[in-house]
């Protein structure tokens, strides 16, 4: 990478790659339906992931262009207290999971991010929200061997470069706040 421009282009030749239009679509509908039966969203994932999760709570809480009613949302990653105890006590690959198990309820959106696809705390959170019966997502730029059955919709960001993928996923998280906040 030489310059910004080429950072830009490479960006701009991701979204052009975009596939899965049609998943997006069943993203907001998901969404809009959770909301209307007093559901929540819930968010979680690791690192830049996990700072994903926290922004994208605080876009249905707060705002993301326009005043709205807050509507339910929160990121499993960002109690603290939570995620070290449950890796001390039990393990790391549990501490979305047992969060999910307290948390979820059958009305609830769903969405793990892992850029990898293979973060085994983001599949068992995953894994555990399918059981309750939420509606499940995970956003992702790796490859899809064993996920299909955890989950509702896969979204991939068309990229195999971990900062892309993460813009990517921010960019969906954006635009879903956004149709929400013009649901009326």
């Amino acid at each position: 990478m030489h310059n910004f421009r080429e950072y830009v282009n490479d960006v701009s030749v991701m979204l052009d790659s975009i596939t899965s239009l049609d998943q997006i679509d069943l993203l907001v509908d998901s969404l809009q339906t959770t909301f209307s039966r007093a559901g929540k969203a819930i968010f979680f994932g690791n690192g830049g992931s996990a700072a994903e999760a926290s922004h994208l709570a605080a876009e249905f809480l707060g705002k993301c262009q326009q005043n709205h009613v807050p509507r339910a949302a929160l990121s499993l990653s960002d109690n603290t207290s939570a995620v070290t105890a449950i890796s001390n006590d039990w393990a790391f690959e549990s501490i979305y999971e047992r969060q999910i198990q307290a948390l979820c309820r059958e009305e609830d959106f769903v969405v793990g991010l892992s850029t990898s696809g293979k973060s085994e705390n983001v599949l068992r959170g995953l894994r555990q929200a399918k059981r309750i019966g939420a509606f499940t997502s995970l956003w992702t730029s790796g490859s899809l061997e064993t996920i299909p059955e955890l989950v509702d919709v896969v979204i991939v960001a068309p990229t195999k470069r971990t900062h892309h993928a993460q813009e990517f996923h921010l960019m969906l998280g954006h635009y879903l706040a956004l149709k929400i906040e013009s649901h009326v």
